[in-house]
């Protein structure tokens, strides 16, 4: 009888030894994966660093150049508008300009 609880308790030991070693070898794997999952923020954090400094570099710069020649066009467009405007407003526009002509005759 005194084998068979030698044996038994050395069963009991051993599947703790074993356990033990499943769950360090379980720890050290979820350890890995983690350490997987930093290196891969890193490299998103690193990707998003790069398209924010290219929209620094390209995209801001064009974006400022649309501005200004749109502010420009509309400047223009709205000089001629007060031209056009001022010239509707005078007495000697064309068209009343020829029909006063034909009126004199």
């Amino acid at each position: 009888m005194n084998k068979h609880i030698k044996t038994l308790v050395g069963f009991k030991n051993g599947t703790k030894s074993v356990a033990k070693d499943c769950f360090y070898d379980l720890w050290d794997a979820l350890d890995e994966i983690l350490s997987a999952f930093k290196k891969i923020g890193f490299v998103i954090f690193a990707f998003m660093i790069w398209i924010l400094s290219l929209a620094l570099i390209c995209i801001l710069p064009l974006a400022t150049w649309l501005r200004v020649k749109w502010e420009r066009d509309a400047e223009i467009e709205s000089k001629k508008a007060a031209q056009e405007y001022a010239d509707q407003m005078t007495c000697l526009h064309n068209n009343r300009g020829i029909n006063d002509q034909h009126l004199n005759r």
